[in-house]
């Protein structure tokens, strides 16, 4: 117990592992959070058009990313492991398993079992993986890096927030032992007399049984052995206030308020959660499967893109009030507004409202439209009209 007082007390890091790291509560929250959604989000498959986009619902490989891979996990499963994998240690993989063109099956891939090697290029970059001892080529694979500088390698929170997780981690331990200390206070003790070994032995014991978790009972002090307590220490007294702000500075590594972990975020927190945390993590996989997923002869006219409309309506009140007043100024047609939820087209509704008391200038032609009128006039017989009656251009 002293020597975790100790490292607690002066902020020392350790090496930790990746469970254990999961196992501080504000990280696995935020964790769960936001890879817990983001694995839930459906892949959907597009094809691109001229101004709008078709849903493709009878691509196989729809069935293999979002339901079953063909592996041991399902679709949200691998897609929960890959996002974890991403956060926690700056890369995540996924195999493509390929017969020709087609996707057979996908295969999630711990990062901890694959190693990249690189050429010295740093304009021309090359790489290969290597998986227990077998060769693959990156396109292979469904990659994805945090912070990268070479597109392999990546900055996950274990390398990136060492220092503030081994902190948490060493206030766990602290709290811990002095629970399983039951509580007991430090101090000294004191004798007006040497003691031998078997003397100390037996203290030191029944010390250790006294303060147990499972012992009730007194330890009987010999003649001129006296205990004094020590005073409480400020890593003792500021337990709660250290837990606290390890908790803050863990949420906001993963941009996320603290509200979120406490259930008691508003509908605003939440919604700025979601595109702050949750949406940037979906735009970096959306790209990746484009890259990894389509042949290249489909690229440019398919995209996978994950399905947000869900995660979006939290804030659909303020979106649909700004299409609103979108629509009415004229910059927006409806279709284009479906077009952004991701709506099919209606026929018709590829016009825009325009006010009838405005005058609409065209830039390009110099032509005036009155749309209350009817009439077209173009500037330069308005000037000539002006001049002759007597007018200057000026007036």
């Amino acid at each position: 117990a002293l020597e975790l007082f100790f490292k607690q007390l002066g902020g020392v890091s350790r090496n930790f592992t990746q469970e254990e790291a999961i196992g501080i509560p504000a990280l696995a929250g935020c964790l769960e959070f936001i890879c817990g959604i983001a694995a839930s989000v459906p892949i959907r498959l597009y094809r691109v058009g001229e101004g709008e986009e078709k849903e493709i619902i009878n691509d196989p490989r729809l069935s293999i990313l979002n339901e079953d891979t063909g592996d041991l996990l399902t679709g949200p499963e691998w897609k929960k492991a890959f996002f974890m994998d991403y956060l926690l240690r700056g890369r995540a993989w996924a195999y493509q398993n390929m017969n020709l063109n087609r996707l057979e099956s996908l295969h999630y891939v711990d990062d901890r079992a694959v190693s990249v090697c690189t050429n010295e290029d740093p304009v021309f970059k090359r790489a290969v993986v290597n998986i227990h001892g077998k060769t693959y080529q990156p396109w292979q694979f469904i990659h994805m890096a945090r912070s990268t500088k070479d597109g392999m390698r990546g900055v996950g929170l274990l390398q990136q927030a060492k220092q503030q997780l081994s902190m948490a981690l060493n206030s766990i331990e602290f709290e811990k032992a002095l629970v399983k200390g039951g509580g007991s206070k430090r101090g000294f003790l004191q004798s007006e007399r040497k003691l031998d070994q078997d003397q100390l032995q037996d203290l030191k014991s029944g010390f250790e049984k006294m303060y147990g978790s499972s012992y009730e009972g007194f330890v009987i002090l010999n003649k001129g052995v006296t205990f004094t307590p020590a005073q409480a220490t400020s890593v003792e007294m500021q337990l709660a206030e250290n837990k606290s702000r390890n908790r803050e500075e863990i949420c906001s590594l993963l941009c996320l308020p603290v509200s979120i972990l406490t259930g008691s975020a508003k509908v605003e927190e939440f919604s700025r959660a979601i595109q702050v945390a949750v949406l940037p993590l979906l735009d970096s996989f959306d790209k990746a499967l484009n890259r990894a997923t389509l042949l290249e002869s489909e690229k440019g006219a398919l995209r996978f893109a994950c399905d947000t409309r869900d995660l979006e309506s939290t804030d659909l009140i303020k979106r649909y009030n700004a299409y609103t007043q979108a629509c009415k100024a004229g910059w927006l047609s409806k279709n284009e507004i479906r077009h952004k939820e991701k709506f099919k087209p209606i026929p018709g509704l590829n016009v825009i409202s325009m006010n009838l008391a405005d005058v609409l200038f065209d830039i390009e032609s110099g032509k005036l439209f009155v749309p209350n009128t009817g009439q077209a006039v173009k500037m330069t017989a308005m000037e000539t009209t002006t001049q002759e009656g007597g007018e200057s251009n000026a007036s």
